[in-house]
């Protein structure tokens, strides 16, 4: 059977090969733009870049971004003021598939030369990918592809090679790579290895490669003064452009610019080779990667649409037998490629109906319901490995719903954060459920990616987590050894909480109420970028629903919105209070929360100091004479507006990043706190049902009984008051996070 099989596909081979190149498969594109066959279309009647700006292309073939140091070189610094180039491939390349939801993996790699001027050099470079070829972006640090805000104008991806520091933009130094994701300010950044702009004299060529894989969605950026491809990368970054594009074709190419300042660069590209694919059974394997070519006499221009041309005078049978060759061992390795796909996704598929099998009974529906598809089922047996049998030395972390568990995936090196969610109570089965639905399907670079999960009977449910070195942003501000965070780092964080409740609000396609953004759950990555985690309370509506009031108020002391205490509803603007409670935390150094302090609550004390006008005494003393006053003074007005006890006057989160980023004005805030009026009807209304067992007042920021209503009787109790408690059957424990204090009216 193996015999004429074989003899088939040699068949099939030879007949395709004989056909030529006339048959394409349309997910795969490429094309090679080698040294001196650079052309830009706004010079020629022809040619492979659209040019804009003062980008050009000199008689050499080379692409220039500005203006031709050949021509202008001797010129006053004064004529390259504001000067911006930026040059596109002719032809889009598409970058995903909306109704599948797949993106391209892809290479690039090229080289240029960053020549500096004498005074210093200009703002730099960036390798680009941009969803409209009509866009023109300002100069300076917007590098030709941003507004003169530093905003995306169109959905925009950049590799950066920066040569000046914007310290408005948190730029490290003024000699890095970073990423730009639909905003000049780096998503992730590091230090060049080398010098990227040299002296005219010097001539230094950089040579620079980008790949992204699909399936890890990583990127990786490397860089060399050689053409030999480094082993490892310069830097790494983990995101899915699925998460920023939303068009299906991109325009590549490249961006440069220079600011107003007597400091300059001419920027140079020799050449770009791309090639890009859909991963998966049914595509073919990705090209190699052609490193950039060393200059030679005879440019060629490579396109897949174009045909082929050869020098070689080898005979005909030679290309025959050689495609017949390199075809057999392709479609053998394609082959079994798909057979251990099909095998993989049957494996997880029967693992999923186990797990759903095995879901407790007296929940409504399996836990599994609603999942994604790319989630990876576990056996408790691997865990089991994993966590060396959940030892309790690998414990990292403790809630009311189960435990956190560092752990290595057998048979790799992979870390992980495992968390096993009691089943005691049903509350810990819905927390599952929930993590399960609605973190799975999130891709966003601001918030923990959930790998995988596990259902061992009854008893045992398992969450697992990409491991975060770093911990929480609660430990980082307030464990008894913090590790200091300066204020570039922790404006940073604050910035990608800000991302991750913004996405989760507006940027899917339903809305997503996550209900317990707090400092503990706010993840610090190896570079410490805030990752938002803990799911277990979010709630999924569509947009523009107004959420249903639930039984019981869930949060945590602190961090709860007066509103949501006494309706039991939330939406987004409650999580807007919490950000503004975390916003102060990382002001002042202090817990939202802390009985040893006067009052307990960290925003009511913030509100007093403003009051007193003294409100830089709340900086944390750690940061005294090591920030920017006027930005931390920012994020304390910020944090009070949006901790503010009317809903209503609390900034969207979209508002909230427009404001960090300098591109919205800081609205005004009142100089004390003001007492929204509630209904004490309503209010009242929803106390009674629980059963009063202490004489605890409720105290949340703004719903203090100052005179203006009366919350509780002499025999009602608040809901926040007890660490357990049962009405009409309904298991209330755990919904609450407590400290270990006494609350006092």
């Amino acid at each position: 059977m193996i015999r004429p099989a074989f003899f088939l596909l040699l068949f099939l081979v030879v007949l395709g090969t004989l056909e030529g190149t006339q048959s394409q498969d349309h997910a795969l594109a490429s094309f090679s733009i080698q040294e001196g066959a650079c052309r830009c279309k706004k010079t020629r009647s022809t040619g492979n870049f659209l040019c804009s700006g003062n980008a050009t292309t000199n008689a050499k073939g080379h692409l220039i971004l500005i203006p031709d140091g050949g021509q202008v070189r001797n010129e006053s610094y004064q004529n390259y003021f504001s000067t911006f180039g930026v040059a596109l491939y002719e032809q889009p390349i598409q970058l995903l598939n909306s109704s599948s939801q797949e993106v391209v993996s892809f290479n690039a790699s090229f080289s240029f030369q960053m020549e500096q001027g004498p005074k210093g050099a200009g703002d730099g470079m960036a390798f680009i990918m941009f969803s409209d070829k009509g866009m023109v972006g300002s100069a300076g640090s917007s590098l030709g592809i941003f507004d003169p805000y530093g905003s995306n104008v169109v959905e925009t991806f950049a590799v950066e090679f920066d040569t000046y520091q914007n310290l408005d933009l948190d730029d490290i130094n003024d000699n890095h790579v970073g990423v730009d994701l639909n905003g000049a300010r780096s998503t992730k950044f590091i230090s060049a290895p080398f010098d990227l702009a040299s002296p005219m004299a010097a001539r230094v060529r950089v040579y620079g490669w980008v790949d992204y894989d699909s399936s890890l969605e990583l990127l990786e950026v490397r860089l060399d003064k050689s053409s030999k491809k480094p082993a490892n990368p310069l830097l790494s970054h983990s995101f899915n452009f699925l998460t920023f594009f939303s068009n299906e074709e991109v325009w590549v190419g490249f961006s440069g610019s220079n600011g107003y300042c007597d400091c300059y660069s001419h920027y140079t590209i020799y050449d770009l080779n791309f090639s890009s694919w859909f991963p998966g059974p049914d595509v073919p394997s990705p090209p190699l990667l052609v490193t950039p070519p060393v200059p030679g006499p005879e440019p060629l221009i490579r396109r897949q649409n174009t045909t082929a041309m050869t020098t070689s005078r080898a005979p005909l049978s030679l290309v025959v037998i050689g495609g017949i060759a390199f075809g057999s061992v392709a479609i053998i390795s394609a082959t079994g490629f798909i057979s251990w796909c099909v095998w993989a996704r049957r494996r997880n598929r029967l693992r999923v109906q186990k797990a759903s099998a095995a879901s407790p009974s007296g929940t409504e529906e399996s836990p599994m319901s609603g999942f994604s598809e790319s989630l990876q089922i576990f056996t408790f047996k691997e865990l089991e490995l994993a966590t060396k049998n959940f030892d309790d030395a690998l414990i990292l972390g403790e809630g009311g719903f189960g435990r956190v568990y560092r752990g290595q995936l057998p048979g790799s090196k992979q870390l992980v954060a495992v968390k096993k969610v009691s089943s005691h109570s049903k509350q810990g089965a819905r927390e599952f459920q929930a993590e399960v639905r609605i973190i799975s399907q999130l891709r966003h670079r601001n918030i923990v990616r959930l790998l995988g999960c596990c259902i061992q009977g009854p008893e045992n449910f398992l969450l697992v987590y990409e491991f975060l070195p770093n911990g929480s942003l609660h430990d980082a501000l307030f464990t008894q050894n913090p590790r200091l965070l300066s204020w570039a780092m922790r404006f940073n964080i604050l910035q990608g909480l800000a991302a991750s409740l913004d996405y989760l609000h507006e940027g899917w396609k339903k809305q997503v109420l996550h209900r317990d953004v707090k400092s503990s759950n706010v993840m610090l990555d190896d570079d410490f970028n805030a990752m938002l985690g803990d799911f277990g309370l979010a709630r999924m509506v569509a947009h523009r629903q107004m959420p249903a009031a639930i039984t019981a108020v869930v949060g945590t002391y602190g961090y709860i919105a007066p509103e949501a205490a006494m309706t039991g509803r939330f939406t987004p603007k409650t999580d807007v209070f919490a950000f503004g409670a975390v916003a102060v935390e990382i002001a002042c150094g202090r817990k939202a929360f802390d009985e040893r302090h006067p009052g307990g609550f960290l925003v009511n004390w913030v509100w007093s100091k403003m009051a007193a006008d003294e409100l830089l005494s709340c900086v944390d003393n750690r940061l005294v004479g090591k920030c920017d006053l006027q930005q931390v003074e920012l994020v304390l007005h910020l944090g009070l507006l949006c901790s503010h006890p009317d809903a209503g006057e609390r900034p969207t989160m979209h508002k909230v990043i427009e404001i960090l980023s300098g591109t919205r004005e800081m609205p005004s805030i009142p100089r004390s706190k003001r007492i929204p009026e509630y209904s004490p009807d309503a209010y009242t209304t929803r106390m009674h049902r629980f059963t009063p067992t202490a004489e605890t007042p409720l105290n949340i920021p703004g719903l203090e009984p100052q005179g203006q209503i009366s919350m509780f009787s002499s025999n009602t109790t608040s809901i926040l008051g007890s660490r357990s408690y049962s009405t009409s059957g309904v298991d209330y424990s755990d919904s609450i996070d407590y400290a270990d204090a006494t609350y006092k009216s």
